[in-house]
């Protein structure tokens, strides 16, 4: 996407939650409590169960696109490279789907992100990216674009790593309490934070991740185990390190608590630690000339 497609989707952002249909009655149920000293919300919403191959349950090797379909049959808006669509099987209020135009990525391409970036930003809302095996249910790169924004994520202790052409990079302190490794790049253009996300995720050695993004700011999450079974039989999504749990029953919803919360994000998370940042403070340079 060059500037100026960039600038033409975004001057829609205004209009952005106007074209996204609001789920009333989608939560049927939700409670607050603290982990890690961290306010995380669980919901109810039993439609989220209702998908086709559903994360972290038996599911096959190899499915079909049905993110095309959705794509092509589902626009509610389309600019020369992104497509925006209603989420059927939305996890907030007002949820929408960000996809590349034409072909297929199974990987956001830095167009996506950027475009994501970018409203987001504009519009006040959060975007989250989920990878095959953290949650994605859909083979293709898509991102969900949601009228809310995580506290979580605001709240997180960081520690500054280095900086170039605007873009701070930071990451989760280990002396700080929270044990999953979150990288946080902050500051600078949406297309220059999309560029050093997707060198970043070109580097990494996790298999899965997230990537996540509200105001001027945008996290990426390795991961190491897509579902903890010991606390929860539903996967982790980008969604639950946002900072809402989702749940399609009622048994789950009312059993977890802050003991199975901590243990889920912990088993499920890259954990952080100095030697961590270490090999992030040392990969910066690199990073920066992948991508800037």
């Amino acid at each position: 996407m060059d500037a100026h497609d960039a600038d033409r989707l975004l001057i829609q952002a205004d209009e952005l939650w106007p074209l996204l249909p609001v789920e009333e009655g989608l939560v049927q149920a939700s409670r607050r409590l603290l982990a890690f000293g961290l306010p995380y919300e669980l919901v109810l919403i039993p439609s989220r169960g209702q998908r086709a191959n559903l994360p972290g349950m038996e599911r096959r090797a190899f499915v079909s696109d049905k993110g095309g379909r959705i794509r092509d049959q589902e626009e509610l808006a389309r600019e020369e490279t992104i497509v925006l669509t209603p989420n059927r099987f939305a996890f907030y209020e007002q949820h929408g789907l960000l996809w590349q135009a034409v072909g297929f990525a199974r990987e956001a391409p830095v167009s996506l992100m950027e475009a994501g970036f970018r409203l987001a930003e504009q519009a006040g809302g959060g975007l989250l990216i989920n990878s095959i095996g953290a949650s994605a249910s859909i083979c293709q790169a898509h991102a969900h674009l949601v009228r809310a924004k995580s506290e979580v994520l605001a709240r997180l202790s960081m520690r500054a790593l280095g900086e170039a052409r605007g873009l701070r990079v930071l990451a989760t302190d280990p002396e700080a309490g929270h044990p999953g490794l979150v990288v946080l790049v902050r500051g600078g253009r949406a297309s220059d934070r999309a560029g050093f996300v997707r060198a970043l995720l070109d580097l990494r050695t996790s298999a899965s991740y997230h990537v996540l993004a509200q105001d001027d700011s945008s996290w990426v999450i390795p991961r190491r185990r897509e579902t903890v079974a010991e606390a929860s039989p539903y996967a982790l999504g980008a969604a639950e390190f946002f900072g809402r749990f989702v749940l399609p029953e009622r048994e789950t919803f009312d059993r977890l608590d802050r003991t199975a919360i901590e243990l889920a994000l912990e088993e499920a998370s890259v954990p952080t630690s100095d030697q961590e940042l270490d090999s992030l403070t040392e990969l910066l340079p690199e990073l920066f000339e992948r991508s800037l």
